[in-house]
């Protein structure tokens, strides 16, 4: 779970909770893309698919965390 999901999302609806089911963090939220996770939301039969997704992915884009720096020998 990330921060900024948890304030853009009610986390007591059915919705946000099947959707952290199978994506936990950013970046795996920002792979499966609004397209891929709105079909996943829908197939599991969650109210206003597109909505979530949309605010899911828009969400983990935010969050985006930079790479650590190589460490030197």
């Amino acid at each position: 779970m990330f921060p900024a999901l948890e304030h853009a999302l009610i986390l007591t609806s059915t919705g946000p909770l099947v959707l952290l089911d199978g994506h936990r963090t950013p970046a795996a939220i920002r792979r499966m893309g609004i397209a891929r996770l709105t079909r996943r939301l829908r197939a599991r039969d969650v109210r206003s698919p597109e909505e979530l997704a949309r605010t899911a992915v828009a969400t983990a884009e935010q969050q985006l965390t930079p790479r650590s720096p190589a460490r030197q020998p």
